[in-house]
């Protein structure tokens, strides 16, 4: 009877736990503020860490327009990973480890090879939280 008890009490808990955590999840995915806070971090490293490798010359402050117009490549990209900062940053936006070496790839959708900040920040938005039917759906009419 013991037994029984601990197993209804440890099924009841876990139960909780897990709620719990999609509804802390499902906050955290629809606070829009915070992801454009942590987007806003996330550009401005961009921005901070490719002024030389990009010779983009001063130290004058890019405009918004200036820094939307940024293109990333491949080895940029992976340079910006080496940084534990920017991972975490990433991490941030719900974007997990195994998923960012492979981020720019998924992300580049026309093949060019470069990616520009909007297109990062507009890829990250869309790749938050679980896959949904209608993104699956969408991916079948895509390859059809």
């Amino acid at each position: 009877l013991f037994n029984v008890i601990v197993a209804i009490y440890v099924e009841n808990t876990v139960a909780a736990a897990k709620k719990n955590e999609l509804q802390i999840k499902h906050a955290r995915l629809t606070d829009q503020r915070m992801f454009n806070d942590k987007a806003q971090q996330l550009v401005e490293f961009v921005v901070q860490h490719t002024r030389g490798v990009l010779h983009l010359m001063g130290d004058h402050a890019l405009t918004h327009e200036q820094a939307m117009q940024l293109h990333l490549t491949p080895e940029i990209f992976e340079e910006l990973l080496d940084h534990q900062e920017f991972q975490q940053m990433l991490r941030d936006l719900d974007v997990a480890d195994e998923e960012q070496h492979d981020l720019f790839d998924t992300l580049d959708i026309d093949g060019g090879g470069t990616l520009d900040l909007e297109e990062l920040l507009s890829g990250i938005a869309k790749l938050r939280g679980e896959a949904r039917r209608s993104d699956i759906v969408g991916v079948g009419l895509r390859v059809r």
